[in-house]
């Protein structure tokens, strides 16, 4: 949580600072004059409160921190992320959950937490729950960790970040931008809350292109991403990029009863124009967060900031005088919603005022102050620097020339950490790193096309060579139908004793190895019924054995063992091969010709049959004939 947003002195803070400060506010000036209206305003509690109260069957935290008890209610946060994800209340729920309970939870309550969410997962029949409950493990036991439970290790943050990217990567709702945008960001906070400043600024550019393409609307912490990022450029000196991206943080009214994205992006442009001497800029800024009605959470701290940041610009125009008052006014508001960060500014301003005024007894009451709030609260060690000026300012004036020039060296070297921590370097390095990963994934790309259009290449010339071997085997079959598509007209126009003479390895297998040796007395038979069968006896459908030797007053038995003996075919193959030459004769006169009436113009029965005799005389089907001739 940052230290603007209200944190609380431990018990343990040594209370005889803070009341030395009360009786110097109380003794020396009293209250003071309250500049330009900036009085104190009375809030309701729930501007103040760090939580919520205590529910029925609610569940609660022990902040050691704090000493506090913090209370939250799972079971009803579960019911309106169901109702209303994205409703105003929720989103306050979500964020108070997730942003100040699980930050102090224990891994044993992030667990307990993780099946209470499942289980009304099962009870609303939530897909979205289901997914929430594993965000909250991944996010809960790295927070509980990082702040509760000693740290984490640079392996343990990866881990983490990496089984982000995996729920990310099977997120239902990946084509929800707004979505997908809330969890890639998770990770760049990640980063930025365990101190890899390098890797957090790499997650910058792509949770940029996301905000281009949604809206406010679509995302309710919009602006809050865009602080962040403003704030972290600001605190790495990149003060081109941070206005620009503070400055679209700016909005009203807030989005909901948590979103204090305008304030403190207010707050910090109000601290860059101070820093560049824009002190009009500046006192427009912290006017501003003043004047501003919204209520959100910690509402009163803010009154406080800008009351102290209004004092420093006083008494960066010399004007001491008038910015003591407001600083002995609003120390006690600090204390009351102990704002640390303010605590030191207010004191170091007053430190100042006092040295200016020649105060040196209240000037050392402010340093000693400051002294045990820095042992205290180890998080302002950093701005060190601040403290030591006023202490060599103050050994300066009381004649300790010798001490106070030691503290040059002290404000060198935490001038040299706080150049460390906050390097702009940092954010090159990043850049730089992020430059050099996309050029590696456009050269993974440009290696991947390359790879891809040889293996088409490859494709296209196993296709053409598969085409070609199509081709060749397709041509030899048509040359092998076409040779015996003109076999078959051959034999269809062969005389009468082409006919006898005809050998099975041409047409068919229905010749006989043991076939009858023919006498001239059959050859005559077989002559007659050919010469009967030129008028077109064959096409008659009743034409049987019986019939046909009656025809030609020829004994049955003689006229079947004739045809046999020379043919070597029974009587009804005898006569099909004639049905199936005037076929074939039809087929080759005709272009356009209707295959399924054929079989009755020449005397067959059924189309079945017709096709099944074409196929073993001809060795083709009827359409395949007609293909091919």
């Amino acid at each position: 949580m940052n230290p603007q947003d209200g944190n609380r002195f431990e018990n343990a803070f040594d209370m005889r600072h803070f009341i030395t400060i009360l009786l110097l506010i109380c003794n020396i000036a009293g209250y003071g004059q309250v500049h330009e209206g900036l009085e104190i305003r009375k809030y309701p509690w729930r501007m103040r409160a760090l939580n919520y109260p205590r529910t029925p069957d609610g569940d609660s935290v022990v902040v050691a921190k704090y000493n506090e008890v913090w209370y939250f209610n799972l079971d009803s946060l579960c019911y309106h992320m169901v109702a209303d994800r994205r409703s105003v209340y929720t989103e306050d729920l979500v964020h108070y959950y997730y942003w100040e309970i699980l930050d102090y939870a224990s891994a044993k309550q992030v667990e307990e937490g993780y099946r209470k969410i499942k289980d009304a997962a099962k009870k609303y029949n939530s897909a979205l729950l289901n997914y929430e409950a594993d965000y909250m493990k991944i996010h809960g036991l790295f927070y509980s960790k990082l702040f509760s439970g000693g740290g984490v290790t640079e392996e343990e943050m990866e881990n983490a970040v990496q089984e982000m990217h995996k729920y990310i990567d099977r997120l239902v709702f990946k084509n929800d931008k707004a979505r997908y945008l809330e969890y890639l960001a998770e990770s760049y906070h990640m980063y930025r809350d365990f101190g890899n400043y390098a890797k957090m600024f790499k997650y910058i550019p792509p949770i940029v292109d996301l905000l281009k393409q949604i809206t406010p609307e679509e995302y309710i912490n919009y602006h809050y991403i865009y602080y962040h990022i403003g704030s972290d450029y600001y605190n790495f000196r990149d003060y081109e990029r941070a206005v620009f991206f503070l400055k679209k943080a700016l909005h009203s009214p807030p989005t909901h009863f948590a979103d204090r994205s305008d304030l403190r992006a207010r707050f910090l442009l109000a601290e860059y124009y101070a820093e560049i001497n824009q002190l009009d800029s500046s006192d427009f800024y912290y006017r501003s967060i003043y004047d501003d009605t919204n209520m959100v959470r910690f509402r009163p701290s803010y009154d406080a900031m800008a009351a102290v940041g209004i004092a420093n610009n006083l008494i960066r125009r010399n004007m001491h005088r008038k910015a003591m008052p407001i600083l002995k006014r609003w120390l006690p508001e600090a204390f009351k919603e102990c704002l640390r960060k303010s605590i030191f500014d207010a004191c170091i301003a007053l430190c100042e005022c006092h040295l200016a005024e020649k105060q040196y007894p209240q000037a050392k009451v402010m340093i000693d102050s400051v002294n045990a709030l820095i042992r205290q609260y180890p998080d302002l060690y950093f701005r060190k620097k601040k403290l030591f000026e006023q202490m060599f300012r103050y050994n300066l004036n009381v004649g300790q020339t010798d001490l106070a020039y030691q503290y040059v060296d002290s404000m060198q070297w935490a001038h040299d950490i706080h150049e460390k921590k906050t390097n702009s370097l940092i954010i090159l390095r990043a850049e730089q790193e992020l430059h050099e990963a996309e050029i590696a994934m456009k050269n993974e790309q440009e290696q991947k096309l390359k790879n891809r259009l040889q293996m088409s290449f490859a494709i296209i010339i196993l296709i053409m060579l598969a085409l070609f071997v199509i081709a060749y085997f397709y041509r030899q079959k048509r040359q092998t139908l076409n040779d015996l598509v003109h076999k078959n007209l051959q034999w269809a126009n062969q005389n009468y004793f082409e006919i006898i003479n005809r050998t099975e390895e041409n047409f068919g297998d229905d010749s006989d190895s043991d076939r009858l040796v023919p006498t001239d007395e059959d050859n005559e038979i077989v002559k007659l019924v050919h010469e009967f069968m030129l008028d077109g006896a064959f096409k008659g459908h009743e034409l049987t054995l019986d019939i046909l030797a009656k025809k030609l007053n020829i004994n049955r038995n003689n006229l079947s063992h004739a045809i046999n003996a020379v043919t070597g075919k029974n009587f009804n193959n005898f006569i099909n091969e004639y049905r199936i030459k005037e076929a074939l004769r039809i087929i080759s006169k005709h272009q356009n010709l209707y295959i399924d009436e054929l079989y009755g113009m020449v005397g067959f029965r059924s189309r079945t049959s017709f096709y099944r005799s074409f196929k073993q005389i001809t060795g083709l089907s009827p359409r395949e004939f007609t293909k091919v001739k």
